[in-house]
């Protein structure tokens, strides 16, 4: 049985405040330079807290689909997303079990960037997680795989 994270993501939403938010999207920026996820699409591997899928939809992402396979991860997701978007951007963003090691539980549909923070080691098969991951982006596209060893900050999550 693979650990599970959602316990401590409904925990760190409990605590996730705007300028927690605020740090994920200037984390984002910066990692994919400025203007590039406007209009695109990505996708959140093992979203977690649904932080950075809050962050790409801030920065105008065409659609957003943040993946966990934790029920509470998807909980600690859809109210993150309710409390920090509105509107337009608060509906550009899917919200959906799966299983990276699972390709039938993935969607079809290639995306124009795929993020995964810290979550592919976690699956007990970090390298079909990686192939899988690779095979949902889009020719072109950007496949984003960042590690936990980054330094502690109020974008983690």
């Amino acid at each position: 049985m693979a650990f599970t994270f959602g316990r401590n993501w409904l925990g760190f939403s409990a605590i996730l405040d705007e300028a927690r938010v605020g740090a994920a999207v200037d984390s984002l920026r910066r990692l994919l330079g400025e203007g590039n996820v406007a209009g695109r699409s990505f996708v959140d591997i093992g979203a977690g807290s649904g932080l950075f899928s809050i962050a790409a939809a801030r920065l105008g992402a065409q659609s957003v689909l943040a993946i966990d396979r934790d029920e509470q991860c998807l909980q600690a997701s859809q109210q993150n997303v309710t409390r920090f978007l509105e509107g337009d951007r608060r509906s550009a963003v899917s919200i959906q079990r799966g299983d990276i090691l699972r390709t039938e539980t993935l969607p079809a549909a290639a995306a124009d960037i795929v993020y995964a923070w810290g979550s592919l080691h976690h699956t007990g098969d970090m390298w079909h997680a990686i192939e899988h991951a690779a095979g949902l982006c889009k020719p072109g596209g950007h496949l984003v795989l960042r590690s936990t060893t980054a330094p502690t900050s109020a974008a983690s999550g």
